[in-house]
């Protein structure tokens, strides 16, 4: 890995933390509700955003998502060149 991946790898590794912690929790025994939040700025003006909330029903629609995630950010370290 090139020093100037250095801040992008650590992103990264905390979001894939995250992704394998909320893949733990689909466990049926722990998952109860799950909700998506997508946050943008709305049309551009600092402090403004609009949010959307997508609720999942259960796990098996929500696993899918998360194990999409995972592999996403996998990805991404690969490419800047971080073994896990």
């Amino acid at each position: 890995m090139q020093l100037e991946n250095l801040g992008r790898a650590v992103e990264l590794q905390t979001e894939l933390k995250l992704w394998r912690d909320a893949e733990a929790r689909c466990n049926p025994s722990v998952f109860k509700e799950a909700a998506l939040r997508v946050v943008d700025m709305a049309h551009g003006h600092q402090g403004q955003a609009a949010e959307t909330t997508i609720r999942f029903v259960d796990s098996k629609h929500l696993l899918p998502f998360v194990r999409y995630q995972i592999e996403r950010v996998v990805g991404e370290l690969r490419e800047i060149g971080v073994q896990l």
